[in-house]
């Protein structure tokens, strides 16, 4: 490890779990230390309620419409600016994070101290979590996927990165018992889009090419793929029957978002640097459609019936930027479910089940049935 990268993370340890104000007193610092340490003596009983008194953003990465899954980072640092400036988050790079389960209305932990940073690769399908964890904190930091069974038998590496592979990008898709990730090789420069079996009832596959947004729902794998001409292309694998269609050739505008619903392929076609288009292929009747013409923002969620997107307002420097958590309709109707100021991981938005998602500043989070009711706001811890 060079001088430089143990620098880096000596001063990342000193800070870790913390709340800066900017500009600061050193003496602060050392403070949120002696409350780390006191924090890891008082044991995992204490992990629900915080131990280390960091006061960490939850990091939402799964659920349904019974549950929400989401992470909190212990080693997050925290900075708030005096003034209009938004509050930034600088995530620990080390973790450990505890991962929880609300239910119910219940809050349970249900994996305390996993070693990874909870913004980068955690997914989960109710039965598996899958995360991220540093093996080597170099100028080229390489990650190992871990799978952790959520009924107690323990964790178990299905990918150890070494001189010749390492994971390629922080985007781990679960559902079903299968996980899907990209490993690149080093001498080649190729990447491969393997899915694994964590019930080990079939053997692994792997899918040659660079793709992005990898999307996984019971046998139905979608992905992001590069046409020999440079333009985007949505591809859909079955799983089951080892068949793949191109559901979108040549997208000449990309595919920054791509999403996957029980009957639906929904993506959006960038058409403007502010626009998206919003496109669906229905899969029991085979048709394409545009369901939104021009939305702004980004494309955080879909379902067979709603759509769900994030617009965010530049105010700087006079103002907070904010962000705007708005649902669409069958018919493409827009409704504004929320606004706040954009601040650390705030925002987050996404669609569980029959319910929209997404994190206010003050670190509580939101449950908005999708079709109207009441909305559900709780601590995450």
């Amino acid at each position: 490890m060079k001088l430089r990268t143990i620098g880096v993370a000596a001063i990342c340890f000193c800070m870790a779990g913390c709340t800066v104000n900017a500009p600061f007193d050193p003496s602060d610092v050392f403070g949120d230390l002696s409350g780390l340490i006191e924090g890891l003596q008082s044991g995992f009983e204490n992990a629900i309620e915080d131990p280390l008194r960091s006061k960490p953003f939850p990091i939402v990465f799964g659920g349904d419409s019974e549950r929400v899954f989401y992470a909190t980072n212990l080693t997050d640092i925290r900075i708030k600016f005096s003034g209009p400036t938004n509050d930034v988050v600088l995530p620990g790079l080390l973790g450990p994070s505890n991962v929880y389960k609300f239910q119910d209305k219940q809050r349970e932990l249900i994996r305390p101290l996993a070693p990874t940073h909870a913004i980068a690769g955690m997914a989960t399908d109710g039965e598996f979590l899958a995360f991220l964890s540093i093996t080597d904190i170099d100028e080229d930091p390489r990650f190992a996927v871990v799978v952790s069974d959520l009924r107690g038998f323990g964790d178990r590496i299905i990918f150890q990165p070494d001189d010749e592979a390492n994971v390629a990008v922080f985007e781990l898709a679960i559902d079903s018992g299968r996980l899907a990730f990209q490993i690149v090789d080093f001498d080649s420069g190729l990447s491969t889009l393997r899915v694994e079996d964590l019930r080990g009832a079939e053997p692994a596959r792997e899918f040659d090419g660079d793709v992005s947004n990898v999307r996984l729902r019971g046998s139905r794998l979608a992905y992001v793929g590069e046409t020999d001409a440079g333009s985007a292309e949505v591809i859909l694998h079955d799983l089951a029957t080892d068949e793949t269609t191109v559901i979108a050739p040549n997208v000449a505008g990309g595919v920054p978002y791509l999403l996957l619903t029980d009957n639906r392929v929904v993506w959006g076609e960038r058409i403007s640097t502010d626009l998206i288009r919003v496109w669906a292929h229905d899969l029991p009747s085979g048709t394409t459609f545009v369901w939104a013409d021009a939305i702004e923002g980004a494309l955080t969620g879909a379902s067979d019936e709603f759509l769900l997107a994030e617009e965010f307002t530049d105010r700087f420097p006079d103002k907070p930027n904010r962000i705007a958590v708005v649902r669409y309709d069958a018919d493409g109707k827009r409704k504004k479910l929320d606004e706040f100021n954009a601040d650390g991981f705030a925002g987050q938005s996404q669609i569980l089940g029959g319910r929209a998602v997404w994190v206010k500043p003050d670190r509580r989070i939101a449950l908005q049935p999708l079709a109207g009711g009441d909305r559900k706001i709780f601590r995450p811890f």
